[in-house]
């Protein structure tokens, strides 16, 4: 669970705005990692990868960010008003077992972030979504070239 954790929080910390602090930012992965691993513990079966996969979904929807997101920005001082602007209208991150993905919008392709290709080594891919509209497929293209280090 923890590969697929760092990817997703690695993910979402790429929308915070540039100009946050090195330390805010590694505090608003590692609260939501937390939270995240508190709310998916007891719904995480690794033999059933898409069992409970409703439930480790981190959405926003229209002005409405993920709850867990919502704490993870107050301990950074961030309003939740602010996530409207710096999170996509309607992006789902689905957090599941060996692989992390989102899609934007509701008829929005699901775009892959991370995958477990084997037991040892993780692919990984990631690109902050646009805010608005659906990614092209050059856009897509590009984001399998960027990469998380998760160690």
């Amino acid at each position: 669970m923890l590969a697929e954790l760092v990817a997703a929080v690695t993910f979402l910390g790429t929308h915070l705005p540039p100009t946050t602090s090195p330390e805010n930012r590694s505090t608003f992965q590692s609260t939501l990692q937390q939270h995240m691993q508190r709310k998916f513990l007891q719904h995480w079966d690794s033999a059933h990868p898409s069992k409970g996969n409703g439930f480790r979904a981190i959405s926003f929807s229209g002005n409405r960010p993920d709850p867990l997101v919502i704490a993870a920005g107050a301990t950074i001082g961030m309003a939740e008003a602010e996530f409207a602007r710096i999170f996509p209208e309607d992006l789902v991150v689905w957090v599941d077992p060996g692989s992390v993905s989102y899609r934007n919008g509701d008829r929005g392709p699901a775009v892959s972030i991370w995958e477990r290709t084997n037991a040892t080594t993780p692919t990984t891919t990631t690109a902050a979504p646009q805010k608005k509209g659906y990614p092209t497929k050059a856009a897509t293209g590009a984001m399998r070239g960027q990469a998380i280090l998760v160690s």
